[in-house]
């Protein structure tokens, strides 16, 4: 079994050559596309057709990798993006640069496919950082590229080769292609290869679209929305940032070079280093956070540079800003998603990523020609701040902004050892099946008495349901790590129902003192702090607990940090 740390290096080498190729084009596109006869507006067509493409693409692949795995689309995209340059290295007319385009559009959804791969390989804590590596293959890629672009263009002397660029980044995504074939293997078991997975699980996962998923969970909308709107704001500045510096500064495309090398390299080295020691330290929320903030100071610092030391104070913060909240935002994404769905939600992301890049260049030039030169920074920072706000009053409420704090981690695995009746590090319908026994015995329930049929019914149901959702490598039971990373991002408040029914013996929809006793002696809880715990336990001092107050002990034992918090007491303290 190859080690996730080496898988990780094969991601990096396959995304890093795949992006060179990308990197080489872009810079190059619109002189080549002169070449042809072709008009500024066509080559702004040119790069839309890309996004287009792309923005269908990628609305797509998520669900796909879920279904098909993780290897194939990685591969499809890489050769698929060769054959994409080499066409477009070999076109002849414009007809067919758009048609190639459009291919390049389609096959570039490399990056989303890599970062699903890594939210299977990797554990929460660590997400972070292995999306950090990714970034930082990005960001070389996009630092090599361009300046071996303008290395191939010049060995033409005075008659530059632009094809030659373009027939080097076809061979570099192939050359990625058999990197990834030869060692990168599936990073999910295929369902039907599994003898214990349960049919319901492998069907119900792939036809639960990404509109259900939104309905039942706002914070993916959110996030997804958020992602939209930054990456809307950051290609604002892409597209004009070399206009902007000819215009103010009368910097050559040689000079920009340099501002793009420089880009990279920040980009590279908090992607592949920084990252991941800001986020063991702040949390993935407060990364985002701080990302944005640095983000929205360095919008600002453009138009107001009269230095040279500003401007490249400004590169600098807009390059490590941008490395901050892009990598923490994708890692929320893929922990709110859980494993089964974050192809799903990641492709999703991805496309509404790609309509903003179809979207922020055409906004950007209608506020640099028709506004001032510095009106698309303005607009992106006053876009930023808005999306700062809203991630503060979303993010910090969230069961994501204090995921893996250690108490939090405590009372998830006092409950994961209490569902694991038998003790033997797992969760699996014997331990639900096991408890219903137990808690018969000590209620005197015959198993042909009404009663017993009915906890059978809705515990053994809810324990099945439990397990087809939590359950991420489809072997029937769930492990400790699946349990952390399902019920500690997605609590739903069906399991606070599911033990109300439980503990509830006249099934009159609230909970007694003698019937949370006869629960906790079921699972070898002390009682002899019983009385006590109820009257903690008993919000509204009626005598009874509710299901109202159910719910909302179930939240505090969940997510409530504080040692004080009711909901602490749910389970014997």
């Amino acid at each position: 079994m190859v080690k996730p740390g080496k898988i990780l290096f094969i991601l990096f080498l396959s995304v890093f050559i795949d992006l060179i190729g990308l990197g080489i084009v872009i810079p190059l596109l619109p002189f080549y596309a002169k070449s042809f006869g072709a008009s500024a507006s066509t080559v702004t067509l040119l790069f839309s057709a890309y996004a287009v493409a792309q923005f269908v693409a990628t609305l797509i692949v998520g669900n796909l990798s879920d279904r098909m795995g993780r290897r194939p689309l990685l591969l499809l995209s890489l050769v698929g993006s060769g054959i994409s340059y080499l066409w477009f290295g070999l076109a002849n007319s414009i007809t067919a640069l758009f048609l190639a385009r459009g291919l390049a559009g389609a096959m570039s959804y490399s990056i989303v496919v890599a970062q699903a791969y890594v939210g299977d390989i990797t554990t929460p804590e660590n997400r972070s950082k292995g999306m950090g590596v990714l970034g930082a293959a990005l960001g070389l890629g996009f630092t090599f590229g361009p300046a071996l672009s303008g290395i191939l263009v010049g060995l033409g002397g005075d008659n530059p080769n632009l094809r030659l660029p373009l027939i080097t980044a076809a061979i570099l995504s192939f050359l990625a292609f058999l990197l990834a074939w030869k060692m990168l293997p599936e990073s999910q078991p295929k369902p039907e290869s599994s003898s214990n997975t349960v049919d319901t699980t492998s069907k119900k996962t792939p036809t639960l679209s990404i509109w259900s998923l939104l309905k039942q969970n706002p914070l993916i909308a959110f996030l997804i929305s958020l992602g939209f709107f930054l990456r809307f704001g950051i290609f604002i500045i892409q597209a004009i940032l070399a206009l902007w510096l000819n215009e103010i500064w009368g910097w050559s495309a040689e000079n920009t070079g340099y501002i793009f090398l420089l880009i990279g390299l920040v980009a590279a080295v908090t992607q592949g280093s920084l990252i991941g020691l800001v986020v063991k330290k702040l949390g993935e929320v407060n990364t985002l956070m701080l990302g944005l903030a640095v983000t929205i100071v360095a919008f600002i610092s453009f138009p107001l540079a009269r230095d040279l030391y500003i401007l490249l104070l400004a590169v600098v913060l807009l390059s490590f800003g941008n490395s901050l909240f892009r990598p923490s935002l994708s890692s929320l994404l893929s922990q709110s998603a859980g494993t089964k769905y974050q192809g799903t939600v990641l492709g999703a992301a991805e496309s509404f990523i790609a309509l903003a890049g179809i979207l922020g260049p055409f906004s950007s030039g209608l506020l640099f020609e028709n506004i001032s030169p510095g009106a698309p920074f303005i607009a992106s920072a006053l876009l930023f701040g808005t999306q700062f706000i809203l991630a503060w009053v979303w993010l910090r409420k969230s069961n994501l902004s204090n995921t893996m704090s250690k108490r939090r981690q405590r009372k998830l695995q006092r409950l994961f050892q209490m569902l694991d009746y038998d003790g033997n590090g797992t969760i699996e319908p014997e331990d639900f099946e096991k408890t219903v026994v137990s808690l018969a015995d000590i209620r005197g329930w015959s198993k042909q008495s009404q009663e017993y049929q009915l906890m059978v019914s809705s515990w053994l149901g809810f324990g099945e349901r439990l397990i087809q959702l939590a359950d991420a490598n489809g072997d029937g039971k769930i492990e400790l790590h699946e349990w952390l990373d399902y019920v500690g991002k997605r609590f739903d408040h069906s399991l606070a129902d599911a033990f109300l029914q439980l503990m509830d013996v006249n099934v009159d929809g609230q909970i007694a003192v003698e019937e949370l006793k006869g629960f906790y002696q079921a699972y070898d809880i002390d009682v002899s702090e019983i009385s006590h715990n109820f009257q903690r336990l008993d919000m509204n001092q009626d005598g009874y607990i509710s299901r109202t107050e159910m719910r909302e002990l179930f939240d505090q034992f969940l997510y409530s940090e504080e040692e004080i918090a009711i909901g602490s007491w749910l389970f014997g303290g």
